[in-house]
């Protein structure tokens, strides 16, 4: 996954507000537990309000994103997908990403992270 530089500075000096530094929180968190899970591109594992997308979209084309993943379930979801899409993105079909937490296996007796489906979006 892509390194957005003013993430990672604010990850190192553990700025006390992101809001402070112009960093959205939705994007932020995504971001870091997209890193943490080891995904190959940002995905939104959590609600996204209508008041992120101007924010995600931005960013993401500032910083060569080209390719995002949602994979909450949240009850806003087509309408959110309508946001994107009005702002020149594109659903580009689905595919399955790592959860950014781990669950117990009982069976192989081991940490496992699951994978969910997610909505593969192209940022244009």
């Amino acid at each position: 996954m892509k390194d957005i530089k003013q993430y990672e500075d604010a990850i190192e000096k553990k700025v006390a507000s992101l809001k402070d530094k112009g960093i959205n929180g939705t994007m932020f968190w995504a971001y870091r537990h997209s890193k943490a899970a080891g995904c190959d591109d940002l995905n939104f594992y959590e609600t996204i309000w209508e008041s992120d997308i101007e924010y995600i979209v931005n960013t993401c084309r500032a910083n060569g994103i080209k390719v995002i993943t949602i994979s909450s379930t949240f009850s806003g979801l087509t309408e959110d997908l309508w946001e994107f899409c009005k702002r020149g993105c594109a659903v580009d079909g689905m595919k399955l990403v790592p959860m950014h937490y781990t669950e117990w296996d009982w069976e192989k007796r081991e940490e496992v992270r699951k994978q969910v489906p997610a909505v593969i979006l192209k940022i244009n």
